[in-house]
């Protein structure tokens, strides 16, 4: 029998406040990759909430690799270049996922 666990993680006693909340929030582990860092060095896991909008997964890149809000990122989900402002903002994002940290440029209107 195949007892494989999933990584999810369901906090039901404490919200973004930190104060007690029945309202239960599912957590998935994402994986960034940064190409700029040593093979040894450029793997980072990081839990974030379950509707997993490109917002909060560049969010929790950032947090990953302490990248400045200056620097112009996105994020590369199964060959899909995702950042805020692009109409992939609400794609999901699954539990274990891969995504690789790249540079992006901001665009001039």
């Amino acid at each position: 029998m195949n007892n494989r666990k999933k990584d999810v993680v369901w906090d039901s006693n404490v919200n973004s406040q930190g104060t007690t909340s029945d309202s239960i929030e599912r957590m998935i582990k994402v994986r960034f990759k940064d190409p700029q860092l040593p093979p040894d060095q450029n793997i980072r896991e990081k839990y974030i909430n379950i509707n997993g909008t490109v917002f909060q997964a560049i969010t929790a890149a950032r947090d990953a690799f302490n990248i400045p809000e200056v620097v112009p990122i996105a994020l590369l989900f199964k060959g899909r270049r995702m950042n805020p402002s692009n109409n992939l903002v609400s794609y999901n994002i699954e539990d274990n996922a891969l995504l690789m940290i790249v540079p992006d440029q901001i665009k001039g209107g």
